[in-house]
């Protein structure tokens, strides 16, 4: 949690704040061991909070890598019950309509028949929201080698200039 808008260490100073503010509200009531736990359950649930939120906080800061994603109550939303729940389904699209685009052949068949078709028939009878997905990457197929080859020779480029 490197980017937050807050430095890390006002967040340990306000930790040793509360700590001695612990201690002081114990002491203040005859070191009740009840008062102590009780008052240290609701920093600990406090303090949980706060570094939830600023996870997410710093999640939007850092962006999208291959290690993080930003937080996002979008899939909440997409599957709350209740009054607005409708109103949020039609903001997010429906996951069944998603699932369904995606899954359901454009005419029956049987398993029998579909294998008796030929390649090309059976690439034909794919979901159209699939065969969308394989079109856009059929364009990388013819670029991958070369991407690779590429990557090799940085990675041997390197090594011989570690080694002079």
């Amino acid at each position: 949690m490197t980017n937050l808008p807050i430095p890390i260490q006002v967040l340990y100073a306000g930790l040793a704040g509360t700590l001695l503010a612990l201690i002081i509200a114990t002491a203040m009531n005859r070191w009740s061991i009840r008062v102590f736990f009780l008052l240290a359950l609701r920093l600990a649930i406090g303090w949980h909070f706060l570094f939830e939120g600023l996870y997410k906080v710093n999640s939007h800061l850092v962006g999208p890598t291959e290690t993080n994603r930003p937080f996002s109550s979008e899939p909440y939303f997409r599957n709350a019950p209740g009054p607005v729940a409708a109103y949020m389904a039609g903001q997010f699209g429906d996951p069944n309509e998603v699932i369904a685009a995606k899954v359901k052949a454009p005419k029956d068949m049987s398993p029998e028949a579909f294998d008796k078709l030929s390649a090309e028939e059976q690439a034909a009878g794919c979901p159209p929201a699939v065969a969308a997905q394989f079109d856009s990457l059929e364009g990388k197929v013819d670029e991958a080698p070369r991407t690779v080859r590429s990557r090799r020779r940085s990675r041997r480029s390197r090594r011989d200039s570690r080694r002079n």
